[in-house]
């Protein structure tokens, strides 16, 4: 998933085999002094960016699940390749268009243009 950080709450976008399934890993690129570019050929955010943000997440009961995850334990890099695991019987149901990222848009290399890129794991019954 690719979202613009164009305001200091950054809305999620709605995928329904995640809100029909468990997540059980997220993660984003760490890029350190490098510039990433997404798929789509955005420019991803800095990670001086990423280090004020909070990745919020609710159901489709509308409840947050878990306090707000800071973005910097997602991230990573040929140090840290695995993806962040998450238990699936607590991420069920995650309803991603409730669920936010809350950032500084004060924060060093900030940039309204920017994206960050969530790349989500998550169980699939009918995925073959």
């Amino acid at each position: 998933m690719e979202v613009t950080i164009s305001q200091s709450i950054v809305k999620l976008v709605d995928i329904a085999e995640i809100r029909e399934s468990s997540l059980n890993s997220i993660m984003l690129r760490r890029l350190g002094s490098l510039v990433g570019i997404s798929a789509t050929g955005a420019t991803l955010a800095p990670d001086s960016v990423i280090a004020t943000a909070h990745l919020v997440l609710v159901n489709s009961r509308n409840v947050q699940i878990m306090n707000p995850i800071p973005l910097q334990l997602l991230q990573r890099d040929y140090n840290y390749p695995e993806p962040y695991e998450l238990d699936p019987r607590v991420y069920a149901g995650v309803d991603l268009s409730r669920s936010s990222i809350i950032l500084s848009t004060s924060a060093a290399g900030y940039s309204a243009d920017d994206v960050i890129e969530l790349v989500f794991g998550y169980q699939c019954e009918t995925c073959g």
